[in-house]
């Protein structure tokens, strides 16, 4: 939709219709930006001492109304999403098709920067937070567990493989 300033003798008329505007009548602006029209005629207005007439009930925005929001989450709420039985093989092979390379050399976002030394140590931390390790039952089976949760067991040793003359301190 396109939005329309006139100059009309010493009004300013904003409008999406220009016919409504009595002539004689001078284009100033057309845009499809609500904003940016009723921006300049402010400036015109304040420029010709005039008064604005603002015949466009639309109010736009950037953001979505919260009655917007609303409406498109119900529209694609349960069966209606077109993802809510997840991707179909064939998009997931899309995808991976197209990102492929993407991020390689100068593509990706890190290229020649560093991180901070305390971006280092943060990241470092959480890695000690999720780190896992194996542990060996007496009958050799083996099991990567979390070290924060995990208590070992009597008989269970650290490690891949189990070795009868190790003893656990």
């Amino acid at each position: 939709m396109k939005f329309f300033l006139f100059l009309h003798k010493s009004e300013v008329w904003i409008v999406n219709d220009p016919q409504i505007v009595p002539k004689p009548r001078e284009l100033l602006l057309q845009s499809t930006n609500i904003e940016l029209i009723r921006e300049k005629s402010i400036y015109y207005a304040s420029s010709n001492t005039s008064v604005i007439v603002d015949k466009v009930k639309q109010k736009r925005t950037r953001r979505h109304t919260p009655e917007g929001l609303l409406r498109i989450a119900s529209a694609k709420m349960g069966d209606k999403n077109p993802n809510a039985n997840g991707l179909s093989d064939d998009h997931k092979t899309r995808i991976s098709r197209t990102m492929r390379g993407t991020r390689i050399g100068e593509n990706n976002p890190m290229y020649n920067r560093r991180h901070r030394a305390d971006t280092i140590r943060k990241i470092a931390f959480n890695a000690s937070l999720r780190r896992r390790l194996w542990c060996v039952e007496p009958s050799g089976k083996t099991h990567l567990v979390d070290v924060r949760t995990f208590s070992l067991p009597a008989g269970w040793q650290w490690g891949r493989f189990y070795d009868v003359y190790k003893t656990n301190l």
